[in-house]
């Protein structure tokens, strides 16, 4: 998804220069972060997963219905997400030793009518056309509840936050968002939560980070918080980095002490991980729309470093 890498890289409290930010998309792509650092401004790449949890998180709580009629304006579509969140009970109760039997080939629902389309396309890019418009029901109805569920705790609350990391070597804290679970009638102001979670889709790095996050006023929690991966399927498990904290926190500074450098690399994601180059936001500075080739950018960068 990666949706949390440029959220916090665009946050008005992380600088642009900034070496956990660089160092990040150095690691996502170091085209990436040359044209970041060159100053290229973009717009985080839309998640209706991410919307969703959002969405449910946002104070104060209103309902799956309330935000498809009144912030979405889908309310012709409201028997379909209906009809959906139906099918996905009917699948899970016909397999209930598959995770997530929705998210089989073989699942019939999650398909928009074209006759449901006409005159809602604006609408529906908003929350990410019709597939968006699937991904967002299921993470509010099935996915968060999965989350829950699963996490080792009894009468918990999903919260979204923006949680500074601070670690040694780092001159300034660098803002992260946070999906954190606390208890039901824990204070997310003043209390300590019991899982900061990992979204799904990002870069290992960003639990190792979560490892370091603090309260959002400043101060370290009162007891070090869990760190757990959540995955599409529902699932969720303690994160146990390969590398201790401590060493991938100055990996991460050195990364981008290496993108500060100045040198202008080749799109690398473009060879070796396509389907994250297709949502790169940066993909029109390296590649044509029609991926016919490099663009004059990018081919440019090509030259300059086979010579």
């Amino acid at each position: 998804m990666n949706t949390l890498l440029f959220q916090a890289v665009t946050h008005p409290r992380n600088t642009r220069l900034h070496p956990i930010s660089l160092g990040l998309l150095y690691l996502y792509c170091p085209a990436a972060a040359y044209w970041w650092k060159a100053g290229v401004e973009i717009r985080p790449p839309f998640s209706p997963v991410w919307q969703a949890v959002e969405d449910y998180t946002a104070e104060p709580p209103r309902t799956l219905r309330d935000f498809l009629e009144g912030k979405y304006g889908l309310k012709g579509l409201l028997d379909e997400a209906k009809k959906y969140i139906e099918q996905v009970k009917a699948a899970r109760q016909r397999l209930p030793h598959v995770t997530a039997p929705e998210l089989l080939p073989t699942f019939p629902g999650g398909k928009l009518p074209l006759r449901k389309r006409f005159g809602i396309n604006k609408e529906l890019k908003r929350i990410g056309d019709a597939e968006g418009f699937f991904a967002y029901i299921r993470t509010w109805a099935f996915l968060v509840p999965d989350w829950m569920a699963r996490v080792p705790f009894q009468e918990i609350k999903m919260v979204t936050l923006w949680a500074p990391v601070r670690f040694s070597g780092l001159r300034s804290a660098y803002w992260l968002p946070v999906w954190a679970f606390f208890g039901k009638n824990d204070d997310p102001t003043k209390d300590t939560p019991l899982i900061l979670g990992v979204p799904p889709g990002e870069p290992e790095v960003i639990a190792t980070l979560y490892l370091f996050a603090q309260s959002p006023n400043k101060h370290p929690w009162e007891r070090k918080p869990q760190v757990w991966g959540l995955e599409l399927t529902g699932e969720v498990s303690p994160v146990d980095p390969f590398v201790p904290a401590e060493q991938a926190g100055e990996a991460l500074l050195a990364l981008g002490r290496k993108a500060e450098e100045g040198n202008r690399p080749l799109p690398a994601a473009a060879l070796g991980k396509p389907a994250q180059c297709r949502e790169c936001p940066f993909r029109h500075l390296c590649l044509e729309q029609d991926g016919g080739g490099w663009t004059p950018q990018a081919g440019q960068i090509f030259k300059e470093r086979v010579r």
